[in-house]
């Protein structure tokens, strides 16, 4: 922990008409100062902060998605549909062809009905005219039983017509995926014909992110992904310089491909480093700086090479040493 303390200046001095102030060395062992733009007065105190040297562990966050990731919208527009049976509710995991909605229609039903009894009928009669041929050689029924055959083809057609037309009057999943939305009447077990009845979203089983700069990731690694307080084990598949791909190496059917996952990462460790807290690092016009007080007290800026920010800390590579003091507001 970095150690914060105040330093308190014994009176309030103000300053003069100066609002910027430009030190110049004396020796080599002295730190460069900075021009800054200063207020026109010293605050009575200051909060200061110790740099530190150790060990860090730079760490960050990612998101993943679903990769692939498409949305499907459901709908139904034929008014003479009669709802039948509502398979599906929000959060179900479906699978490509399964039935979400099933509807029915009586004009087509009879159809069905009827080509489906005309093929039992014709069959039945065929077979009747071949068992009386069999016991009664005299008897020819040949061009009976043919255009009895004929007329079933006929009918099956007729029937694989009707049967098609009304399996494209169901809803059904265009791929797997996730039901993440349906029509309120719809969820009521009413049907209102419309164009959006039920969202399905779908990936194609893997999750995306961006590659973090700086950090490395080998293909086989697992990681530990976040998705609604609940943890799953994620694989590296792919690496390129921007995108990273991840498979799933838990069961991740308690979560739906339009959640969004967190992941930490971390890189190795830094070791020596020299730090401080990051709000005591100031930039300007791409030069970092910061405050220190001098053995009056007053508040003088000092130019420092910086390098990585590592959570709420800033590597110091110049002009900083463990155990300086350093403003912090």
């Amino acid at each position: 922990m970095i150690n914060k303390k105040k330093k308190y200046i014994g009176r309030l001095t103000l300053a003069t008409a100066i609002t910027s102030i430009l030190f110049s060395g004396c020796g080599a062992a002295q730190k460069e100062l900075a021009q800054t733009d200063r207020a026109s007065y010293e605050k009575i105190s200051y909060q200061t902060v110790t740099v530190q040297s150790g060990s860090l562990t730079p760490q960050t966050t990612i998101s993943l998605s679903a990769q692939g990731y498409t949305r499907f919208s459901y709908g139904a527009t034929n008014t003479e549909l009669t709802l039948e049976k509502v398979n599906v509710a929000v959060g179900d995991h479906v699978k490509k062809g399964d039935i979400l909605v099933a509807f029915k229609s009586g004009e087509i039903q009879k159809k069905i009905e009827d080509y489906s009894g005309q093929i039992s009928q014709n069959k039945l009669l065929a077979e009747h005219y071949r068992a009386i041929m069999k016991i009664d050689d005299t008897q020819d029924y040949s061009s009976d039983i043919a255009q009895l055959d004929k007329d079933t083809e006929v009918a099956q057609l007729y029937l694989d017509e009707a049967e098609e037309k009304l399996s494209r009057y169901q809803i059904t999943a265009s791929e797997d995926g996730t039901i993440t939305a349906m029509n309120n009447s719809l969820l009521a077990g009413v049907f209102e014909p419309g164009s959006n009845l039920i969202t399905e979203i779908s990936g194609n089983g893997n999750y995306e992110a961006d590659r973090p700069e700086g950090y490395d990731f080998n293909v086989g690694d697992v990681y530990t992904a976040t998705a609604s307080d609940i943890e799953f084990e994620l694989k590296v598949k792919e690496v390129d310089d921007k995108k990273l791909v991840f498979e799933p190496v838990s069961d991740m059917s308690a979560v739906s491909d339009a959640q969004i996952f967190s992941m930490e990462v971390t890189r190795p460790a830094i070791e020596n480093a020299v730090y401080v807290q990051k709000d005591a690092v100031h930039e300007k016009d791409g030069r970092y700086f910061v405050y220190t007080l001098d053995e009056n007290g007053y508040r003088q800026a000092v130019w420092i090479s910086a390098g990585d920010q590592v959570g709420d800390y800033r590597i110091i590579t110049e002009g900083l040493k463990s155990g300086d003091e350093v403003v912090l507001q």
